[in-house]
C-alpha cells in the first residue's frame, strides 16, 4: 500500500507542476548569467504575519519567508504606507530580492500584489516541484514497447526502459498503460535509479510543457542567485567558533555563532561539533575577500567515492 501511495505521490507532483532545500554551490565570482540572474532576483507573494523592526515574515501558500530591508528597499504599498511599520498583518505583499538564507530575502523592493486575493509568485512548493522533476526527461516520443520508450528532445532523443512497476499518466484514461502512448505525444518521463526502469510517464499537452520548462528555467536562476552568496572548501583548521576552509581561490576564515545553521548532507541536522579536519563545506553567507565570512548556513558534504583504479 505505501509502494502505490508512494507512485501516487509521483503522478501527483507531475500533476501539479503542470500548473532549499535548493542545493548549495560555490560561485566566489559569478559568471555573467549568474550575475544577471541576481539582479533578476525572486519574487514572493503571500500575507504579512508580522512586522519586527526592519524585518517581515511573510507567510506564503507553501512555507513561511523572512524578508529583511535596508534604507535601499523600496516600499510600493500606496500613499498610506510611509515605512515599515506602517504595514500592517494580514496584508497582502509581493517582495522582489535576493536570497540570502533558508527562506530568508533581503527585499530589494516590497510592494502591493497585482490581485491581493490570488497565489502568485515562485513559491517553495513549485521550485520543490521543480526540482523532483529536474532530472526527468521531456521530449516527443518517437517509439514505444512494453520495455521501452523513446523521446525525443530537439536533435536528441534518450531510449529509457519501462517496466511493471512504471506508472502511466494519460489525459481521459483512468488506467493507462504503455499501450495508450502514441508517437507524437508530449511526455515528461520521472527516470528510476541507475539501471532501473522509470517511475512514472506522463502525457502533457504543449502549454503544459511550456510551463514546467518555465519553471526548470527559474529553479536555475535562483540556484544562481544562492550561489552568488557562498563558498565551499576544505576544512583546514577548527578553533572557537571559527573555521577556516582551504578554496579554489585561498584559504577563507569562517565565523560562525548561535544562529548558524548546519547540516549534514540536504536534509540532516547537524551542529559545529560535527566538522572535522578535512572535510568539505559549502558556507553561506555574504563573501568578502577582505574580511571573515560571516556564516548563516553550513552544509557537510558527503564524501565522494574513490574512483581511482
Amino acid at each position: 500500500m505505501m509502494k502505490r501511495q508512494a507512485w501516487y505521490m509521483v503522478l501527483a507532483v507531475l500533476v501539479l507542476a503542470l500548473g532549499v532545500t535548493v542545493p548549495w554551490v560555490s560561485a566566489e565570482q559569478p559568471p555573467a548569467e549568474a550575475r544577471q540572474a541576481q539582479r533578476a532576483g525572486l519574487f514572493l507573494v503571500g500575507r504579512v504575519v508580522s512586522v519586527q523592526g526592519d524585518a517581515l515574515t511573510v507567510e506564503t501558500p507553501d512555507g513561511t519567508w523572512t524578508v529583511t530591508t535596508d534604507g535601499d528597499t523600496v516600499l510600493r504599498m500606496g500613499p498610506e504606507v510611509e515605512d515599515l511599520s506602517d504595514i500592517q498583518p494580514g496584508k497582502g505583499v509581493m517582495v522582489r530580492g535576493r536570497v540570502i538564507d533558508d527562506a530568508t530575502l533581503h527585499a530589494t523592493t516590497i510592494a502591493r500584489p497585482p490581485n491581493p486575493g490570488a497565489d502568485a509568485g515562485i513559491t517553495i512548493e513549485r521550485l520543490q516541484q521543480a526540482r523532483r522533476l529536474q532530472r526527468s526527461w521531456r521530449g516527443e516520443i518517437t517509439s514505444v514497447s512494453s520495455d521501452e520508450i523513446v523521446v525525443a528532445l530537439g536533435e536528441e532523443s534518450r531510449s529509457l526502459p519501462l517496466g511493471a512497476e512504471t506508472k502511466y499518466r494519460v489525459p481521459d484514461i483512468e488506467e493507462p498503460s504503455w499501450s495508450d502512448l502514441e508517437i507524437g505525444q508530449l511526455v515528461v518521463v520521472v527516470p528510476g535509479a541507475e539501471g532501473e526502469p522509470v517511475r512514472a510517464v506522463a502525457v502533457v499537452t504543449d502549454r503544459q510543457m511550456q510551463r514546467i520548462n518555465a519553471q526548470q528555467r527559474q529553479l536555475r536562476r535562483v540556484r544562481q542567485v544562492v550561489a552568488n552568496q557562498g563558498i565551499r572548501g576544505t576544512v583546514v583548521s577548527i578553533g572557537g567558533s571559527t573555521i577556516t576552509i582551504d578554496t579554489p581561490r585561498g584559504q577563507r576564515v569562517v565565523n560562525t555563532d548561535q544562529d548558524t545553521r548546519f547540516r549534514l548532507g540536504r536534509d540532516q541536522e547537524a551542529e559545529f561539533g560535527d566538522i572535522q579536519m578535512g572535510d568539505e563545506l559549502l558556507v553561506m553567507g555574504q563573501p568578502d575577500p577582505t574580511c571573515p565570512l560571516e556564516a548563516k548556513g553550513v552544509v557537510l558534504l558527503p564524501e565522494r567515492p574513490d574512483t581511482t583504479p
